[in-house]
């Protein structure tokens, strides 16, 4: 069922006497009103988009019970609340993205099961706090990481240079993570793009950095890093957008 891109307004339908429906296209419209319940007992569905409208409350645990659910979008909406862990659809899951909303509370539930396909995660801007835990490193399928614009505090686990799977991006910015940047960063070698700017991280850019080879973006920038530029950072030769540390000595 594909009705996104209009202007339909209300409440979304709960669509549970519709078991056989698998896809669920309902963003950029002006819904208002809850996530339904209901949408739990689509046993079939494998795609559930209900971004860009003006849901508020929680997200309902029931959609926790998916257990074919591959894509699960609810960008930019207003939810709040808690974001519920997915042990049954840990094996379906692929995409889990819930951008620009207002959750809140930390991610230990959610990335402590068994996600084991999951290749896209994206939380940016929320509210979200408590530490990145280390089991992110166990998601080693994962190519998109977006965990920017939230209050992260604490240190940035060395666990995430077992991703050596991500490509498109590691966001982490507008946190407030602290400590030095992890030489585990130089295993990313198909990563794109790495944001880690504005936050509190202090200490030398890491020479293993510059074995991260595939880097065409790189945001450092706003922390308290010193020390010198490394050489090996002349080894990205792909490298397209570098903005310096304005704390950083030459």
């Amino acid at each position: 069922l594909d009705l996104e891109t209009n202007m339909l307004t209300g409440t979304l339908p709960s669509f549970a006497n519709n078991p056989r429906i698998t896809y669920l296209y309902m963003s950029n419209n002006n819904f208002t009103g809850t996530v339904p319940t209901a949408i739990g007992a689509m046993s079939n569905l494998r795609l559930v988009d209900l971004s860009g409208q003006g849901l508020t409350g929680t997200i309902p645990r029931e959609l926790t019970g998916l257990t074919r659910l591959q894509d699960m979008d609810l960008n930019n909406n207003f939810l709040t609340g808690l974001l519920p862990a997915f042990p049954a659809i840990g094996r379906s899951l692929t995409q889990l993205s819930v951008y620009s909303n207002q959750l809140n509370g930390t991610l230990d539930d959610v990335l402590n099961v068994s996600l084991s396909i999951l290749v896209a995660f994206d939380v940016e801007a929320n509210d979200f706090t408590g530490t990145i835990p280390t089991t992110i490193g166990l998601h080693t399928d994962l190519e998109f990481v977006d965990m920017s614009d939230n209050y992260f505090p604490g240190t940035l686990p060395t666990e995430v240079g077992a991703l050596v799977n991500l490509k498109d991006r590691f966001y982490v910015w507008g946190n407030n993570i602290t400590g030095t940047l992890p030489t585990e960063l130089g295993l990313l070698t198909l990563l794109k793009a790495l944001s880690m700017h504005t936050n509190d991280f202090t200490g030398p850019i890491p020479t293993e950095l510059g074995t991260a080879s595939s880097l065409q973006s790189l945001w450092l920038d706003d922390n308290g890093l010193t020390g010198v530029i490394p050489t090996t950072l002349a080894n990205l030769t792909l490298l397209g957008t570098y903005n310096p540390n304005q704390h950083l000595s030459l």
